[in-house]
C-alpha cells in the first residue's frame, strides 16, 4: 500500500502546488478534514483510514479528469478561433 499512498500523495501534490487548489477545498470536496490532506501530503505519507483515503482518491482522480478535459477544451477553442480568423466565408476556403 505504501507505493499507492505515495502515488495518491503525488496526484494530490499536483493539485495543490501546480493547479493551486487549496487543501481546504480538496478536503471539503472529499468530505474529510484538512489535516487528513496534510497527513497524506507528509513525506512519507502518514497512515490514514482506508475510507478517508478512498474519499480523497476519488476527489483527486475526478479532479484530474476534469482538469485534463478543461485543458483539451481550451486547446480546441484556441484552434477553432485560429481557424476562424484565417478563413473567409468565400467558396475558396481558407486564405
Amino acid at each position: 500500500m505504501e507505493g499507492k499512498d505515495r502515488q495518491l500523495s503525488g496526484f494530490l501534490e499536483v493539485h495543490v502546488s501546480y493547479h493551486g487548489i487549496s487543501k481546504l477545498t480538496i478536503a471539503k470536496m472529499a468530505g474529510v478534514e484538512e489535516n487528513d490532506i496534510d497527513r497524506l501530503l507528509a513525506n512519507p505519507p502518514e497512515k490514514i483510514e482506508m475510507e478517508v483515503k478512498y474519499k480523497i482518491a476519488v476527489t483527486v482522480m475526478e479532479g484530474v479528469s476534469q482538469t485534463i478535459l478543461k485543458k483539451v477544451i481550451v486547446v480546441l477553442l484556441k484552434i477553432s478561433r485560429m481557424i476562424k480568423s484565417k478563413c473567409t466565408f468565400r467558396f475558396s476556403g481558407c486564405s
